[in-house]
């Protein structure tokens, strides 16, 4: 059984991308191979792959955040 990847369209902050690209780039992974990556990891572990912590209040980061 052959799988088809489908294209998905998903709307990222233009600053964020960016750094994420740099980051990714410096490990030779593209952003759409971190996005499988990531999914495939959430399907194996049924859960988001990383720790997610309300935001601090004075984050103006949004509602969640990683903790580091």
């Amino acid at each position: 059984m052959t799988t088809v990847a489908k294209p998905t369209t998903i709307r990222v902050d233009e600053t964020l991308k960016a750094q994420a690209n740099e980051i990714l780039g410096s490990i030779g992974l593209s952003y759409n191979a971190y996005v499988v990556l990531a999914t495939h990891q959430l399907v194996n572990q049924r859960r988001i792959p990383f720790e997610m912590v309300a935001a601090s209040e004075t984050k103006e980061s949004g509602l969640l955040s990683e903790e580091a």
